[in-house]
């Protein structure tokens, strides 16, 4: 970090008038400055300052209108939008402290800019690159897994079910189900209560009772057997 420049100014937070959201967001950009690092994604700030994505947006506008943050914005040689470029301060710029609360604010040394670059469209981030991991590997045990219903939960509890166990444990046991000969399409379990259940420990399933099958596949294959009308005056119809 750059000698003389403090993470969070004191006066910053003595000032009733500064956001909580504000110090945080602007503790996250600060921590980096001096490093010549590039900082993470919005939604990387946002887990850092315990806020929203969105709050993140209506903070740094905060910050910019105290003067403690300078956005430059900066446009490739294709004419393309990058990413913005920060330029953090310690103390309010004159200009910008017009209208801003000062009472709290006790004079500090002469401030020092920091330049933060912010990651390029073409960059991923560690927190985004585990997301777009964890998609592709649901999509993977998706795959696998004999029953497709109810995608959204399913993608829930596995998300849930990797705090558990491994990828690779989910998607050999999805196979192991799915090629069980004692597995009855009808009887298969929904992905997401396979999930919750943590059906990857279960092994597999146990022979079925009886050549013909169990009790009421005999029956759905007795029904088949007789045709509509036969049904009918099965069931007393």
């Amino acid at each position: 970090m750059a000698e003389g420049f403090a993470a969070i100014p004191t006066w910053m937070i003595r000032d009733p008038k500064v956001s909580a959201t504000a110090i945080m967001v602007f503790g996250s950009l600060a921590s980096r400055g001096g490093l010549e690092a590039v900082i993470p994604s919005r939604a990387t700030i946002a887990l850092e300052a315990r806020c929203s994505v969105r709050s993140v947006s209506y903070a740094l506008t905060e910050l910019e209108n105290l003067g403690v943050v300078e956005r430059l914005e900066r446009i490739s040689d294709g004419g393309a939008r990058l990413s913005s470029e920060y330029v953090l301060s310690n103390r309010p710029r004159a200009h910008a402290a017009q209208g801003v609360g000062t009472e709290c604010r006790a004079p500090v040394q002469e401030a020092t800019s920091v330049p933060l670059i912010e990651v390029d469209s073409s960059e991923v981030d560690t927190c985004a690159s585990a997301h777009a991991q964890s998609a592709h590997s649901f999509e993977d045990w998706w795959k696998a897994y004999p029953l497709k219903k109810d995608k959204g939960r399913a993608r829930t509890a596995y998300r849930t079910a990797l705090k558990k166990t491994s990828h690779e444990v989910l998607v050999a046991a999805a196979i192991a189900y799915r090629d069980d000969p004692n597995r009855v399409q009808a009887f298969t379990k929904y992905p997401a209560s396979w999930l919750n259940a943590e059906a990857w420990d279960n092994g597999p399933l146990p022979q079925r009772a009886a050549p013909g099958g169990t009790a009421v596949e005999r029956m759905e294959a007795r029904l088949r057997g007789l045709g509509a009308e036969g049904v009918q005056r099965e069931l007393g119809a």
